[in-house]
């Protein structure tokens, strides 16, 4: 039988560390708790952009701050962020699948509404993406 641990904790709007942070606690708690699996929701890392459907035309000021505050604390796969959760799945022998707005590049600002599936050995396995709207 697997025994499956669902976060319920929020998001941490726009603070990626925090949000590594606090996804590592959850990764223990349920390890701990003897979860195989522990699932976030969608966007669960870093929050997902609902504002950009209340603002102004791209043009906008704001609209683009918001937009580069969410580029900004979008994490890459590979990339540091994430190695730190694989090293968690691994720690604690546990599949990982977390909901995250994933850049393309650490230099693009492209980004995902991924999906990311870390093995209980710390592997990354195949990520599932589609393309987060820039704006309405």
């Amino acid at each position: 039988m697997t025994r499956i641990y669902i976060s319920q904790r929020p998001p941490h709007l726009l603070d990626l560390d925090a949000g590594i942070a606090t996804a590592k606690a959850e990764i223990e708690a349920a390890a701990a708790q003897g979860a195989d699996l522990v699932v976030f929701p969608e966007t669960w890392l870093g929050g997902y952009p609902a504002w950009v459907f209340g603002l102004a035309g791209w043009n906008d000021p704001e609209a683009r701050h918001w937009f580069q505050k969410l580029v900004a604390a979008s994490a890459t796969v590979p990339g540091p962020h994430v190695q730190a959760l694989c090293d968690a799945a691994r720690d604690n022998g546990v599949c990982v699948v977390i909901g995250l707005n994933e850049r393309a590049r650490p230099s693009a600002a492209l980004l995902y509404n991924s999906a990311l599936t870390i093995d209980a050995d710390g592997s990354i396995v195949p990520v599932h993406r589609k393309l987060t709207p820039t704006h309405t």
